[in-house]
C-alpha cells in the first residue's frame, strides 16, 4: 500500500530505509523536489534509487498497486491543479463507475479539483489513509501538508513504519537461506530480494559453505538472499556465525535481481584453505534445500504466537493496514483469506 517519505531538510536518507522503501513498493515511483517544486515520475527502480540518494529536500512516493493498473500514469504525485500535487498511501473506495485502469489517488485528486482548497484537509481526514498535498506559491515557495498518522525519524517523516523497523541489510548465501536448517533465524526478517555479489569471491563447501574475503578473478559472483534485520536479529546471526572469532562480517556491494545495487553485511571466513577446491557460485550447487519451496516460519501476532507453513509464499503482517501482504503475489489479504490459504496448504501437504 505504498510509502511516502517527506524530507524537508537537506541531507541523505539512510540507505537501508531507502532500499526497503523501493523493494517493498516496486510498482512505480515519483518525487517532488522542494527547492524548486519540480515533479518526476519513473517506473525504473534504479532511477528512483538515485533520487532517494539526493541530498535535496523532497517528497518521495513508492507505489504498491492496489487500485488501478501498474503504469507511469498512476505514479504519484498526481497533479490536482496548476499549483497543487497529491501523494497518497492507503486505499480509498471508488465508485463503481470509476475507470478501473485509474488509481484511487487519481479519483481523490479529481474530487479535490472540484472542491475549494480550504476544505481539502477535512475531506482527506475522513479516510484512514495518509496524504501529502503540496502547493507552490506564485513566488515559488513550497508548502507541504501532511494528513493522517505519520512516523518521524531524524527529522524525516514516513507514512508507514515498516521501512524503519529493520536497520541492517544482510546477504546470506548458505544455511540461512530459504529451505536450509538455519533459516528459522530469519523468521521475522524481511526479505528484500535475491541477488549476487558484485565482486567475485572464492566459496567452497565442506558441510557448510565458506567464503574468503579477498576479491579474485577465479572466484564467482556468489548467489545470495538479502534481508533487512533489526539489532536483535543481527546479534542472533553473529552468535550463529561466531562473529568475529570464526566468521567475520563485512559490508559489500550486492546486485539485487530487481536491478538495485545495495551494500549489505556478508559473513566471510578467512581461516579456511580454499586452494585445490572447486569454487561454487551457489550453495545450492553443493546441497539442495531440504524443501525447495516449502519452508517454516514463525509469525507473531498481537493476540497469540502460532506456527504456520507456507508453500511458495512469504507473508508479512502490515500493522498499519491490518492486513496480510503476500510477497509472492504482491497482494493484500484479509485475515480470513490468509488463514484459508495457509489451511489449504496444510491440508494439501499433510503437515
Amino acid at each position: 500500500m505504498c510509502v511516502i517519505i517527506v524530507k524537508k531538510q537537506p541531507g541523505k536518507l539512510d540507505q537501508s530505509i531507502a532500499t526497503q522503501a523501493l523493494c517493498y513498493n516496486p510498482h512505480g515511483f515519483g518525487i517532488q523536489t522542494l527547492d524548486d517544486g519540480q515533479v518526476y515520475h519513473t517506473m525504473d527502480i534504479k532511477e528512483a534509487q538515485d533520487w532517494l540518494q539526493s541530498e535535496r529536500p523532497y517528497v518521495f512516493h513508492s507505489r504498491l498497486t492496489t487500485v488501478g493498473e501498474t503504469n507511469l500514469e498512476n505514479c504519484h504525485p498526481v497533479q490536482v491543479n496548476e499549483h497543487n500535487w497529491l501523494f497518497h498511501n492507503g486505499t480509498v473506495a471508488v465508485p463503481h463507475t470509476w475507470d478501473k485502469k485509474k488509481s484511487d489517488t487519481r479519483f481523490v485528486a479529481d474530487t479535490l479539483r472540484k472542491t475549494p482548497w480550504q476544505s481539502w484537509k477535512d475531506i482527506l481526514s475522513l479516510t484512514p489513509s495518509r496524504f501529502v498535498y503540496t502547493r507552490k506559491s506564485k513566488s515559488g515557495k513550497m508548502y507541504v501538508n501532511r494528513i493522517g498518522d505519520w512516523h518521524e525519524k531524524d527529522g524525516v517523516f514516513y507514512s508507514k513504519p515498516n521501512v524503519l523497523d529493520k536497520k541492517h541489510l544482510v546477504a546470506v548465501y548458505g544455511t540461512l537461506r530459504k529451505g536450509f536448517g538455519n533459516h528459522r533465524l530469519m523468521s521475522t526478517a524481511n526479505l528484500l530480494d535475491s541477488g549476487s555479489t558484485v565482486d567475485q569471491y572464492a566459496m567452497i563447501a565442506e558441510g557448510i559453505p565458506y567464503v574468503r574475503s579477498e576479491v579474485r578473478e577465479d572466484g564467482h559472483n556468489i548467489a545470495v538472499e538479502v534481508y533487512a534485520v533489526d539489532d536483535s536479529e543481527l546479534l542472533d546471526m553473529d552468535r550463529l556465525e561466531n562473529h568475529p572469532n570464526w566468521y567475520t562480517r563485512k559490508q559489500v556491494p550486492i546486485h539485487l535481481d530487481n536491478g538495485l545495487v545495495v551494500h549489505a553485511w556478508l559473513y566471510f571466513n578467512d581461516t579456511v584453505d580454499v586452494e585445490g577446491h572447486t569454487f561454487l557460485s551457489d550453495f545450492e550447487h553443493y546441497r539442495k534445500p531440504m524443501m525447495e519451496t516449502l519452508h517454516r516460519r514463525s509469525i507473531f501476532d498481537e493476540l497469540e504466537e502460532e506456527k504456520q507453513y507456507d508453500y511458495g509464499y512469504d507473508f508479512l503482517w502490515d500493522d498499519n493496514e491490518k492486513m496480510w501482504f503476500n510477497l509472492t503475489t504482491e497482494q493484500y489479504l484479509t485475515d480470513g483469506e490468509y488463514k484459508r490459504i495457509t489451511n489449504e496448504q496444510l491440508s494439501l501437504f499433510n503437515l
